[in-house]
């Protein structure tokens, strides 16, 4: 198929191409073929390239947008359930899954984004028959807990995905895309019942319920690979520049308030931002040859804030939420600093095995 010079207008879930066939534009000039996914309006990824050997060549493909959908909460959600997690969202202008071939191509200004995850939803009355409360049972299991904050989803690979396979990628040149990961939902508080505040705490009249505990903050989404995103596969790239890309993660969730006797939940931990330029991942193992990555920046998320402890002092024994990145040990949450900004132009994840061969990196950042 050759398509002569002009812009064309993209479709909102990108060219799905299965078949043994090549696209040609110019060759020579890229620039004069153009397919604007971001069309009058319209938001849509490039190209979907999967089955047998595809051929793209002399295109330039610009404004791919690829936005995950925003998680569904039913209009009467159950009391202290967890929020919801985003959805992950990968590839932008090329998904590539088995061995194709792309060559003398501009890829820039595409985006892959997550909408937020959903909020935990608030404790209910562990006092209200209708929870199952049993006044003959002072140990009833009915304890109105808060709901946690919904994770993030992840994001990445707005210029080229490779899913799987083996392509091969030559002079491309991918510039000022974009790659967010989605903020996570915030813990919701559980019931507080307001005889643990009025009444003396030494009354022994007075029917103690356990305390509702506060929801804890989501994690928030990671961020990889604006410009490429390499899965699996061995992917070859030669003569490949990557410029002006971003990564920026997700923000944790907030942890919710303590109840009247309950300590304040924990804040999430943000996502990871890693390789604006090229993030290759686990068991992947790609080759870039004569290749340039500059001028990328990868953005780190804020940890959620933490709840604050409830009203109720019984023996001053009540204690905030820590926020999201505290300390090593806060929450179980290991070493801080992987859930930072790392590689503003290349991140190779454990057991990755890429090959890098006279490339050039110049003023990427963290």
């Amino acid at each position: 198929i050759r398509i002569h010079p002009g812009t064309y207008t993209g479709v909102p879930n990108g060219f799905k191409v299965n078949k043994v066939i090549t696209i040609v534009g110019d060759p020579e000039h890229p620039e004069n073929v153009v397919i604007d996914c971001g069309g009058e309006g319209g938001v849509g990824q490039g190209f979907i390239l999967s089955g047998q050997s595809v051929t793209l060549n002399g295109l330039t493909i610009t404004g791919a947008r690829s936005t995950s959908v925003t998680p569904y909460v039913p209009p009467d959600p159950n009391p202290g359930t967890d929020g919801l997690n985003g959805f992950n969202n990968y590839g932008g202008a090329i998904y590539v899954t088995g061995s194709h071939t792309i060559k003398n191509c501009i890829i820039r200004n595409a985006l892959v984004g997550v909408n937020p995850a959903t909020d935990g939803i608030l404790g209910d009355d562990p006092n209200d028959p209708d929870n199952g409360y049993d006044p003959d049972n002072p140990f009833n299991p009915i304890n109105g807990k808060g709901g946690n904050g919904g994770n993030g989803g992840s994001a990445g690979g707005a210029g080229i995905y490779v899913h799987s396979g083996n392509p091969y990628i030559q002079n491309v040149l991918i510039e000022d895309c974009q790659a967010y990961g989605g903020n996570a939902g915030n813990g919701a508080s559980g019931y507080s019942d307001q005889n643990d505040l009025e009444q003396p705490v030494d009354d022994p009249t007075t029917i103690y319920f356990p305390p509702g505990i506060a929801g804890y903050g989501g994690n928030g989404g990671d961020a990889l690979g604006a410009g490429i995103y390499v899965r699996t596969g061995s992917p070859y790239f030669t003569n490949v520049t990557v410029r002006n890309s971003i990564v920026r993660a997700g923000n944790g969730g907030n942890g919710a308030d303590g109840s009247a006797d309950a300590n304040g939940g924990d804040g999430g931990l943000p996502g990871r931002a890693a390789g604006a330029g090229i993030y290759c991942a686990a068991d992947s193992s790609p080759v870039f040859s004569n290749s340039v990555i500059e001028n990328c920046t990868a953005y780190g998320g804020r940890g959620g804030n933490g709840g604050d402890a409830g009203q109720l002092q019984l023996e001053d024994y009540l204690t905030g939420g820590y926020g999201g990145l505290t300390t090593e040990t806060a929450a179980g949450q290991g070493d801080i600093r992987m859930y930072s900004s790392n590689g503003g132009a290349v991140f190779c994840a454990d057991n990755s095995n890429p090959v890098f061969d006279n490339c050039t990196f110049t003023g990427n950042m963290t």
